[in-house]
């Protein structure tokens, strides 16, 4: 009964806090953006990992995750445990250990600290993390027969071949336990508790499973075995009795002998429950004076019931997931598949609790699951989807205030989920309304109150009623355009305020989702109608996470003002209403007053307000396409104060810059020949749309879009620009300077002849779009196909960024090579897709990287500093390289680095004169010897120019050759074997490229 890790005891090294001047140094803009996506990768891998779905692409992102972070927190007393971690991870991806509860439970811990990171910022880096979690991840460490470099670097660090406790060892300490002494006694008792505790959590699972497999309730007879002759042993009659008693219930369940029906199931965890508090009263009955630390710990039914909630939330959390992956995915009802099974999970769990209300809806919950969404061949309304969420959000809701307080009164948020539900038809099995007795006194007006209970949830009701009927008693439905939104009434129940609490912080972090991805469609807007609709749909379900928490809690002018957008926003993604700039001022507006909404119901200072009213009516009338209500006369809407005038004046001045260059461009293009599209203008252009929306002037950002989209397209098309684009350009440019100069007064007000040039934009740009793509059909022009500069850039970005890494780690060992394949496969590949994509100057720098690489490989070139500087600054030119090309720019060709790798490449000697490989089969060339060869070889030059090739390099060369072309006549056999298979069309290349050199 004794664990081998309560014996394990690394050597825990503490790494000293970095000093100011270096946290300065790390902390650069990028690092919040940067954790905050490293943690949502690593929280959507660890989803995937419980759900055991693509366990190997989960455990990549992972280790990637880990890697980055490992360098991030290098050196730093945070950097042990990603290092740990990113070892571990590794080891799952080679099959030393299974994705089991355990491992997902430590990673799971890591994520809390990488959360407290993104919190804290850079000075987190700075603190360790838990020595537990070291302790248990290093147990791990120490346990893996893994030969991985890095496994043994930390079996060594950590001395963990000596940490880890020997069977003798163990043995010596359980042999102590046998004692009849106190602390003895202690010790054994806990050690039965905590293997009860295990047996509890094995049947809780099974419990929560669809219980068809009972033959999985076999692993639950030899630990209860176990613990029964433990008891034996001890004296202890009783308890052994009863877990003698459920060894044979136990045994009948899997055998299939019983039913295993909730009641029986509920005797045997029952009966454990007896056996372990009486032990725990054993333990502690004869010392009333031990201090509180040494004293048992005991687990009563609130403790369970609390570990049920808290898993019952992570599946809950697992199938709204399922639910916004069926959304993303194109509505593919086959993303639907777990969820009926998730659900079905819940409600087991909170119904042997009990929670049985909770079940229950979670019960009617899978009923309209399997009736339509799994059936129905027409996609669900958002309203249906809405009222499903809603009440999954509510249950949530509740288990997360029964998890702060079992005895906290749940039944107003169950009140709202079971609202949501009857919008859906629905109604649970069982009637949960309390109906007086008939001896009661009852008045009117609760008669009056019953009757309305009952018809909320009367299955009389048609759908069609129910979705007709209001959102809430204040608020109208979404059709109509509201005249106020209220708050609730004064004498209405309060919320509760944990509940509170949860909310707020959940607005804060949506209000980051906003401003994050709102700018981020804004700039997408414009491009020919292909938006950003990653960036939608995160803002569509901000606000629709605002509209359903904002519920719960009753924050009623911030829920429905939420909704109103929402609404709006469900028309734009089904094609009903375009982004146009009345939809953006109004979601620019929103956004700016959001702050003060929710700042009004923290301080519990809900209200009517105008702008509200305002905003909501004007998101209706768009979704509805109907007239937008008139501003106000008096200058006092959101609209006009919402603008930040310090940024205003900011982005006055940039846009003045912008616009000079314009103008530059413009005078230079007029007394050109052949004008061509600057890389000046086109920055200036795409800067000048960017930078509008980030500010919030929506007239210029309109304007500057299409002048952005026409410049871009021509140049990635290769489009001539002529007389009727200067024309436009010039025609935008007075434009652009009268919505400057109405920043003051009116910046949100439509600039005059901007319509009319932006449909002239467009039409000219489409013109020479259509007669582009028709000569490139006809072949009559060449240009770059731009699927294929997409793909290009997707997989070269990733490429290059790990080539780095890869240079880098090389360059800490350069006596060795692992990297070096590496290396070879990735140039390989990116100039392949260099050349399809039309870009030679990619080409030719990864071409000058492969020979000297190649070099390196065949030893017939020595690294060194000066080697390790021009390979850098060479990946460092494809990096810019890349950029240029996702910006739509030149790509300008760096003939310095091809220059300065061709001149290492240039000192490249034969392999018997580098002291890498034997010159006489007994001996290694020394330095001396090979300076000497150098020199000699200069002095021959001359000869080598008019005389033959040697005669032994020649023959070296053909065997060399021979094998070469063995090697590629297979893989050129794979490949054409399996035509999609990338591999042996690398390993080609490579071959003929060795070739070549």
């Amino acid at each position: 009964m004794l664990s081998e890790t309560s014996l394990f005891a690394p050597q825990l090294v503490v790494v000293p806090a970095l000093d100011d001047q270096e946290l300065a140094r790390r902390n650069t803009p990028e690092l919040p953006n940067l954790l905050r996506k490293l943690r949502q990768t690593l929280q959507a891998a660890l989803a995937g990992l419980m759900r055991e779905q693509g366990v190997q692409t989960q455990l990549g992102y992972m280790a990637k995750v880990f890697a980055r972070l490992e360098q991030l927190c290098e050196d730093a007393p945070l950097g042990p445990l990603w290092r740990i971690a990113s070892a571990l991870v590794e080891t799952m991806l080679n099959g030393n250990f299974t994705n089991s509860p355990a491992l997902r439970s430590l990673l799971k811990d890591a994520d809390k600290e990488l959360k407290r990171l993104a919190e804290q910022g850079v000075t987190g880096i700075n603190q360790s993390a838990p020595e537990e979690l070291l302790k248990s991840l290093l147990f791990y460490i120490a346990k893996s027969d893994s030969l991985a470099p890095k496994m043994l670097d930390l079996k060594d660090q950590y001395a963990l071949a000596d940490a880890l406790p020997g069977n003798d060892v163990v043995n010596e300490e359980r042999a102590r336990m046998a004692g009849p002494d106190r602390d003895a006694m202690r010790s054994v008792i806990v050690a039965l508790c905590e293997g009860l505790v295990r047996v509890k959590e094995r049947l809780d699972v099974f419990v929560r499973g669809d219980r068809q497999h009972v033959s999985e309730l076999n692993a639950l007879l030899p630990p209860l075995r176990q613990i029964a002759d433990t008891l034996a042993v001890l004296g202890f009659g009783q308890p052994r009795k009863v877990i003698i008693d459920q060894l044979s219930v136990v045994l009948g369940l899997a055998q299939g002998q019983r039913e295993p029906s909730d009641g029986a199931l509920m005797d045997v965890a029952g009966a454990l429950l007896y056996v372990e508090s009486t032990l725990a009263g054993m333990a502690g009955s004869n010392e009333q004076t031990s201090r509180e630390e040494s004293r048992l710990p005991t687990t009563d039914l609130t403790q369970i019931h609390q570990l049920v909630i808290r898993e019952a939330r992570t599946v809950l959390q697992q199938a709204k997931d399922v639910i916004l992956d069926y959304i993303d995915g194109e509505w593919d009802r086959q993303r639907l598949d777990p969820l009926c099974a998730l659900i079905v999970q819940v409600r087991g769990a909170l119904a042997m609790i009990p929670l049985a209300r909770a079940a229950s809806l979670l019960a009617t919950c899978n009923e309209y699951i399997q009736e339509h969404l799994l059936v129905d061949e027409t996609r669900p309304s958002w309203v249906q989807l809405d009222c499903l969420a809603d009440t999954i959000t509510g249950i949530e809701y509740y288990l997360e205030r029964m998890l702060e307080d079992h005895e906290a009164p749940g039944d107003q948020v169950l009140d709202m989920a079971q609202q949501s539900l009857a919008r859906l038809g629905y109604t649970p099995a069982a009637d949960t309304l309390e109906v007086p007795l008939l001896e009661e006194i009852i008045t009117q007006d609760e008669l009056l109150e019953l009757d309305d209970r009952k018809a909320l949830v009367s299955p009389a009701q048609t759908i069609a009623q129910v979705l007709a009927s209001p959102v809430s008693a204040v608020n109208p439905p979404a059709r109509n355009v509201p005249t106020s939104l209220l708050p609730p009434s004064a004498d209405e129940e309060a919320v509760d305020d944990e509940l509170r609490e949860v909310f707020l912080e959940e607005a804060d972090e949506v209000l980051d989702a906003l401003r994050e991805y709102l700018p981020r469609w804004f700039a997408s807007l414009g491009s020919g109608g292909h938006w950003d609709s990653t960036a939608l749909t995160e803002v569509r379900r901000a606000f629709h996470t605002l509209k359903g928490s904002g519920r719960m809690v009753r924050a009623l002018i911030l829920s429905e003002l939420a909704w109103s957008v929402e609404n709006l926003l469900n028309r734009v993604l089904e094609g009903d209403v375009l982004p146009g700039l009345e939809v953006q001022q109004l979601m620019s507006e929103v956004l700016t007053l959001l702050p003060s909404v929710i700042r009004d119901f923290a301080e519990d200072a809900q209200r009517q307000r105008n702008d509200v009213d305002l905003l909501a009516a004007r998101a209706h009338a768009l979704a509805n396409g109907l007239e937008l209500p008139a501003l106000p006369a008096t200058g006092e809407s959101v609209p006009v104060e919402a603008l930040d005038p310090q940024l205003l004046e900011i982005f006055r001045q940039e846009a003045l810059g912008h616009l000079n260059t314009l103008g530059r461009f413009l005078d230079n293009a007029e007394q050109s020949a052949s004008p061509s599209i600057s890389d000046a203008v086109l920055r200036a252009l795409h800067t000048l749309k960017g930078s509008a929306h980030m500010a919030g002037v929506l007239p210029i950002a309109e304007l500057a879009s299409p002048l952005d989209q026409l410049v871009r397209e021509y140049k990635a098309n290769l489009i001539d620009i002529g007389a009727p684009e200067l024309a436009l350009l010039r025609s935008a440019e007075p434009l652009l300077h009268d919505g400057l100069k109405q920043l003051d007064t009116t910046p949100l007000a439509a600039i005059a002849g901007a319509a009319q040039l932006i449909e002239a934009a467009l039409a000219l740009l489409n013109e020479r779009l259509t007669v582009v793509l028709r000569e490139s059909d006809s072949g009559l022009r060449i240009k770059r196909n731009p699927t294929l500069l997409a793909g290009f850039l997707a997989e070269g970005m990733d490429i290059v960024l790990d080539a780095e890494n890869l240079l880098r780690r090389w360059r800490q060992h350069p006596g060795e090579r692992q990297e070096l394949s590496a290396l070879l496969d990735e140039l390989t590949t990116l100039g392949h897709g260099a050349h399809l994509a039309d870009l030679p100057q990619v080409d030719e720098l990864c071409e000058a990287l492969l020979d000297l690489y190649g070099a390196v490989e065949e030893s017939s070139l020595a690294v060194s500093e000066r080697f390790f500087d021009a390979a850098e600054s060479a990946h460092e030119a494809l990096i810019n390289m890349l950029d240029q090309v996702a910006a739509g720019q030149d790509v300008e060709p760096r003939p310095e680095c091809v220059r300065a790798l061709n001149q290492l490449l240039d000192q490249a000697l034969d392999p018997s004169a580098t002291g890498l490989v034997k010159s006489d089969g007994h001996r290694t060339l020394s330095v001396t010897e090979l300076n000497a060869a150098t020199e000699q070889l200069a002095s021959e030059a001359e000869h080598a120019e008019t005389a033959g090739p040697d005669d032994e390099i020649v023959e070296i060369f053909l065997e060399e050759a021979v094998d070469i072309l063995d090697s590629a006549g297979q893989a050129l056999q794979r490949w054409l074997a399996d035509p999609e298979n990338s591999a042996p069309l690398a390993s080609l290349q490579r071959d003929l490229h060795t070739l070549k050199g």
